[in-house]
């Protein structure tokens, strides 16, 4: 099993992967959001290509929605044999774990963007203690955005510039991270989570709390399990 950090639609990276590998053998490939999902008109014959070359490799990718990806395209609806765009709150066992997947975030440059070409309308995360509180068994949490108290636990310079222009960025940035805050000690509960896996932050690190491995993925880096 793979995990792989935000690509923004570049998929020709996971071909040059699977071709510079040449692999033979089953793999999962688990992408962390910021896909890229409905930034280019060609979307649908992007992921026509993309499938054929994982299905020539016998590669099998599960994706999760970003803030930079159309939600839409995260409904459940859209699956290619080998491609899978998961909608919010999957939970499958791949390759002996038990997998939680949550998308979505807030994006910082959002009155920058484009509604509806280059931004999208409940990209956030959505908070349902509900669920969450309902499941067991939980090994291993994918994420796009991270509880607070994971890498970065602050707002950083570029975060701040937008802000100076977006009145209600840091409160919505607060309330995003506080809200898996809480999905993490709900979880916590009932599940032994082993590890969490995700994006957003263009960095690569992996912190330790609570015994549970937090790995942030950077962009187009790869995370073997």
């Amino acid at each position: 099993m793979i995990l792989l950090g935000d690509i923004h639609g570049d998929f020709q990276c996971i071909v040059n992967f699977c071709h510079k590998n040449d692999l033979k053998e089953p793999l999962t490939l688990i992408q962390v959001g910021d896909f890229g999902a409905g930034f280019s008109r060609e979307f649908a014959l992007d992921m026509e290509y993309l499938n054929d070359k994982l299905s020539e490799y016998n590669v099998t990718l599960y994706a999760i929605r970003g803030n930079h990806d159309d939600p839409h395209y995260f409904s459940g609806e859209y699956e290619w044999s080998n491609i899978k765009l998961l909608k919010d709150y999957t939970v499958l066992t791949l390759e002996g774990k038990r997998i939680l997947f949550v998308g979505g975030a807030i994006s910082i440059d959002r009155l920058q963007r484009t509604e509806n070409r280059s931004w999208w309308r409940g990209e956030e995360f959505v908070f349902d203690a509900e669920r969450l509180a309902g499941y067991e068994g939980i090994d291993m949490v994918v994420t796009h955005n991270a509880p607070w108290f994971a890498y970065p636990s602050n707002f950083n310079s570029l975060v701040m510039s937008f802000a100076a222009y977006d009145m209600s960025l840091l409160e919505d940035l607060t309330r995003e991270r506080g809200q898996l805050t809480e999905m993490y000690n709900i979880l916590k509960e009932k599940n032994n989570i082993k590890n969490w896996f995700y994006g957003h932050f263009h960095t690569t690190k992996l912190e330790v709390h609570d015994n549970v491995n937090f790995n942030v993925l950077g962009i187009n880096s790869l995370h073997y399990l």
